[in-house]
This record gives structure tokens, C-alpha cells and sequence, in this order.
């Protein structure tokens, strides 16, 4: 029985980790402005396609037409990220929730995860 348990935990584990390296890869690259228009204030939405090909709608704070300071990215397969952003990215503190509930609450640096932070899955595991 606590074999099965630690295997269980194990492979979790791996899972996460890979869905992490995932998320990495993914939020590496360039983005690009997809939306009209020079100008945007704070409240207004605009949509991001980076160069991975994700697209986000954005909400918040830009400069040069880029996400920076605080602000809202809702991505097309239905996570989100809540927090800072420098040029573009990711970038202080955030909370990014995947789709199906899992959440990382935590530092992030130039559109990576970064320093502390913590992993809960959608069932509330830590």
C-alpha cells in the first residue's frame, strides 16, 4: 500500500515538472501585438499572439504597446496569469491557473517561472 502512495506521489511529481517545463517553453519568445489601433488605456482589452502561437487577451497596464506593470492575460485554452509584467512578460509576482484548476502562485523573471513560489494541483495537493 505505501508503495503504491509514494509511486502515485512520484509520478504527480514528474507530471507536474512537465507541465511546468511545458509552460516554460511556451511563454519563451516574442510577442506581438494582433490588435487595432496606437493607443489603449487600462481598461481597454487587447489580444497578444506570441510567437509560440498561444494568444492571450490582456488587460491592464502597457507600455509601447506592450503588457507592463499590472495586469490580467486570459489565454485561448482558458488559463490565466495574474500579476506583473516587463516588456511583454511575465515578470515579479504572479498567479498563473491552468485550465483544469492546478494554480502556481510564485515569482517569475523575463516570462519564466522564477525564485519562490508554490504548485497546487486542482485537487488542492501542494
Amino acid at each position: 500500500m505505501l508503495i503504491k502512495v509514494v509511486m502515485k506521489t512520484h509520478i504527480i511529481r514528474v507530471l507536474i515538472v512537465v507541465i511546468v517545463s511545458l509552460f516554460v517553453v511556451l511563454n519563451e519568445g516574442s510577442i506581438v501585438y494582433t490588435g487595432g489601433g496606437n493607443s489603449a488605456s487600462a481598461a481597454e482589452k487587447r489580444v497578444y499572439k506570441h510567437s509560440s502561437g498561444n494568444e492571450y487577451e490582456y488587460k491592464g497596464v502597457l507600455k509601447d504597446n506592450l503588457p507592463h506593470g499590472h495586469g490580467v492575460a486570459t489565454f485561448s485554452g482558458g488559463s490565466k496569469y495574474t500579476g506583473g509584467f516587463n516588456n511583454g512578460k511575465m515578470h515579479g509576482q504572479g498567479t498563473y491557473t491552468w485550465a483544469n484548476g492546478a494554480k502556481y502562485v510564485g515569482e517569475y523573471k523575463d516570462g519564466k517561472m522564477h525564485g519562490q513560489g508554490t504548485y497546487t494541483l486542482a485537487d488542492g495537493v501542494t
